[in-house]
């Protein structure tokens, strides 16, 4: 029956906000909650990503409420820090879940996700080249350090206007 299509099956996806198309599976779409490639790639913040773009596809996010952190991670047999941003709550990123890292928030800053997103891109930029790769994958796993990060991230902070 041409009326349905399997969970396997690729279809074509368009992000209305950014005009962005791609192939995806309806299944990885609906039960994993992907979104748009382009605006995730932006949104993962490689530090040579310009959230120009997209916050010209989403002029709204500019002056949401975001938070700015660094939580330690531990497990594993590993200790190390993660710099993020998120919308939500600590307890609602379900920060490494499933991993086996315990974390503790370091430091935890509420701005909007402009500046908050401009502010850790600088610091991603500058510190690219310190990351640490945790063993165990997770969201935000390319942000992490092997050092605490608190102090230069409060002296990026202390250097501007924040609203």
């Amino acid at each position: 029956d041409d009326a349905h299509i399997r969970v396997s099956q690729k279809v074509q996806m368009r992000h209305l906000a950014c005009g962005h198309t791609w192939a995806v599976g309806v299944g990885f779409f609906v039960n994993n909650g992907n979104r748009c490639p382009k605006c995730a790639y932006v949104r993962n913040r490689h530090p040579s990503v310009d959230f120009e773009d997209y916050f010209r596809a989403h002029p709204e996010k500019r002056s949401q409420p975001t938070f700015l952190y660094v939580v330690e991670l531990e497990g594993n047999g590993e200790h190390f820090f993660k710099v993020g941003l998120t919308t939500r709550t600590l307890e609602k990123r379900r920060l490494a879940e499933g991993t086996g890292y315990a974390h503790r928030p370091l430091f935890l800053l509420q701005t909007t996700f402009e500046a908050a997103a401009k502010i850790e891109q600088e610091f991603l930029a500058e510190n690219w080249a310190r990351r640490y790769t945790p063993s165990a994958k997770f969201c935000g796993m390319r942000e992490c350090f092997p050092n605490d990060v608190t102090s230069m991230i409060q002296k990026k902070l202390n250097a501007k206007q924040l609203p």
